[in-house]
């Protein structure tokens, strides 16, 4: 009887191990199933893939402008945006360019329209036009050459060598600190912060314009204006105008993108002296290691697992986590057990219809670039960052999600109507659109209406059905 109640006890406690084993592994293969299997991501609207994917096409060539003050024809974002260029959205667009033969030239054209701008202004505003031109976007210029740089069949060192001057001036924009246009320095030599250099009048004009999103007061004193809305223009000057991820005090913040992309500036100058075989260079490989060593440093959240920007002057990193994390795996700064946690997290991003580019963290306010928002250039770096390193099922399966994003409102764009002020606008079938719903996969109005988009959101889709279809 004794040997029996032993044996039942270790029947038993056989069973319950059994048990919980599977039910752990049940239960890591449920939390991780995310970042697992594209496979297991069945695509809705594959049928509509090359149908958009061909329009898209169509629509580059039609968006083709000429302006006075441009010396090159360039590719516009949409109609209504003709006459302007924009910064950080031409680099991804040429991305998209780029892939395409016939569309190659604009590529290059809209490279040299942003170093004319360099040379009459020295740096490279948000927009070619008024408003515009008082702070710069996120820097992509040195990306932007050696792409259309590297897709040349006949290299043209003369064309790189004569851009490669201007291009040291736009990084002496960024770097000189005094003895620049704006002022980037922080406490850290090497490491960057966000600047505008609007005059008075101008940033009034900001208070006045932003004022309403987010409840200012309307009668105050010039200096409380002042005080109020300058870090907002220095938050404008990110592209992800506006957003949690700085408190609303975005000059007392390192931005993981602007100093990732200052490491791709070195990163490239080193490359370009290369190929020139210049003489009496700096040593831009040492330059670009040191200002890696301190993105590791400041900016990289060991706690989180995340690449995250850094309150310098509370010495704490941001409440808000961002997929901006994946900037520094798109451009192979990570280091391979960085990336592993990095793509651990993609769960706080992830939804049905793709990635959103912030983590939820309950807002109050409602900002254009947070959750729920999917935006083209963020969910192509994450893409991209994916497949850097590797996680190459992840990066098919949110590729797949975008596509279908995509297709879902070219089929049936909704909401089908929004109000814009005292107009009622009405969406048309077979568009593309600026913003999106990361939940309801539809399109995305606040803070203002989503307008119909080419751009980024196009490139974005191209290069996602290219990678999925290669």
């Amino acid at each position: 009887m004794h040997l029996f109640y032993q044996y039942s006890r270790l029947l038993i406690s056989i069973v319950l191990i059994s048990t919980f084993l599977f039910s752990c592994k049940n239960n890591s293969k449920q939390e991780t199933l995310t970042q697992v299997d594209s496979s297991l991501y069945k695509p809705k609207y594959s049928d509509r893939y090359k149908e958009i994917y061909d329009t898209i096409q169509s629509e580059f060539n039609s968006l083709k402008a000429k302006v006075d003050y441009m010396p090159k024809e360039f590719v516009s974002i949409n109609e209504g945006f003709k006459h302007i260029m924009f910064y950080w959205d031409t680099y991804f667009m040429n991305r998209g360019l780029l892939r395409t033969d016939t569309l190659k030239r604009m590529a290059k054209n809209n490279t040299e329209n942003m170093l004319f701008m360099v040379q009459k202004i020295g740096f490279v505003p948000n927009a070619t036009m008024s408003w515009g031109m008082n702070r710069s976007q996120p820097p992509y210029l040195s990306m932007m050459i050696r792409d259309v740089y590297d897709a040349s069949q006949n290299k043209d060192t003369a064309w790189l060598k004569q851009n490669f001057k201007l291009l040291k001036k736009e990084y002496a924009f960024w770097m000189n600190g005094d003895k620049a246009i704006e002022d980037h320095r922080t406490p850290v030599k090497g490491l960057l912060k966000w600047a505008h250099h609007c005059s008075k009048s101008e940033v009034l004009a900001f208070y006045d314009q932003i004022k309403d999103r987010f409840n200012f007061p309307k009668d105050t004193t010039e200096e409380v204006k002042i005080k109020m809305v300058e870090p907002y223009i220095s938050e404008a000057a990110t592209g992800w105008d506006f957003n949690p991820r700085f408190g609303n005090r975005c000059p007392d913040y390192w931005s993981v993108e602007l100093n990732t992309n200052m490491y791709v500036y070195q990163k490239n100058f080193a490359y370009f002296v290369k190929e020139l075989g210049l003489k009496g260079e700096p040593d831009w490989e040492a330059e670009a290691e040191n200002t890696k060593a301190l993105i590791n440093k400041y900016l990289w959240n060991e706690e989180r697992g995340l690449y995250m920007d850094y309150d310098y002057v509370n010495n704490k990193f941001s409440s808000v986590a961002s997929l901006i994390t994946f900037q520094p795996l798109f451009f192979n700064l990570a280091s391979k057990e960085q990336a592993e946690k990095v793509v651990s997290n993609l769960k706080l991003f992830e939804y049905e219809w793709s990635v959103t580019v912030c983590e939820n963290t309950n807002q109050k306010t409602i900002y254009q670039w947070d959750y729920p928002a999917v935006w083209a250039p963020i969910f192509t770096l994450c893409m991209v960052g994916l497949d850097n390193y590797g996680y190459k099922e992840d990066a098919k399966r949110i590729a797949y999600k975008y596509m279908d994003l995509i297709a879902k409102n070219f089929v049936n764009p909704m909401p089908l109507e929004v109000k814009n002020g005292n107009e009622t606008l009405k969406r048309k079938f077979g568009r593309l659109y600026e913003k999106y719903h990361v939940v309801t996969g539809e399109i995305y109005d606040p803070e203002y209406p989503s307008m119909e988009m080419m751009d980024w959101t196009a490139s974005a889709y191209m290069e996602a059905y290219q990678y999925v279809n290669k």
